[in-house]
């Protein structure tokens, strides 16, 4: 059943799949960054986002199709989205029960550690890219974790609004001077049924091919 239009459910529940295998972002250590496109970046059978050769154009691309690195993160956080409800427990709502009203989005926070300010005055143009004006941003990323795992959505990467990086901060001798990374992964927006998206929803996971490892691209 849609939140707000009238579309009626299936007559029967739909199966739930079954897995053998976990599904784990584990830490999240790059951000590649990619204006958004009208069609997948990455296709399979023609430039599979698992092999090496696929990414050289984008790395090396002059144009919008352009790819670029993020420098290496520490504690990149992606928290859980919180259930959004109005009423409950009194007599807003029949029968005192909340009204699910959807979920709220996420606020992913990263550290940069010791990273040059001519690097993080060329992150602060990223944040116009990433308005959240018409619920439509421009600016997505594909994640690589740590083992150099790929998450990515259908070959595009996943949309963020509202980037923005901090001003250093540093806590005085011995400690490295960090700056912030903070934006946001939308939950809240409708499809054409009525349907709220959550950003993970249709997230992949791509194993590149022997001989390829993300982790040590040079954009």
């Amino acid at each position: 059943m849609s939140f707000f239009f009238c579309t009626p459910p299936n007559s029967t529940l739909p199966d739930i799949p079954t897995s053998d295998c976990p599904f784990r972002l584990d830490q999240i250590v790059f951000l590649f960054f990619q204006k958004a496109q009208a069609t997948p970046s990455f296709v399979e059978g023609t430039n599979p986002i698992f092999e090496a050769a696929s990414w050289t154009p984008f790395l090396t691309a002059t144009d919008n199709t352009k790819i670029t690195k993020s420098p290496a993160f520490s504690e990149i956080i992606i928290p859980k989205s919180e259930q959004l409800t109005t009423g409950g427990g009194d007599n807003s709502t029949p029968f005192g029960i909340a009204k699910l009203q959807g979920q709220s989005n996420v606020q992913v926070t990263g550290m940069l550690q010791d990273v040059p300010p001519t690097v993080l005055k060329q992150l602060d143009e990223y944040t116009r890219f990433s308005y959240s004006t018409q619920a439509i941003s421009n600016l997505t990323v594909y994640m690589v974790n740590r083992a150099g795992r790929i998450f990515h959505i259908n070959g595009s990467g996943v949309p963020i609004y509202n980037f923005n990086v901090s001003s250093l901060g540093t806590e005085g001798y011995s400690t490295t001077t960090d700056a912030e990374v903070r934006f946001t992964l939308a939950n809240n927006l409708l499809d054409a049924s009525g349907n709220f998206n959550t950003w993970d929803r249709n997230l992949e996971e791509a194993v590149p091919e022997v001989g390829f490892n993300p982790l040590s691209i040079v954009s």
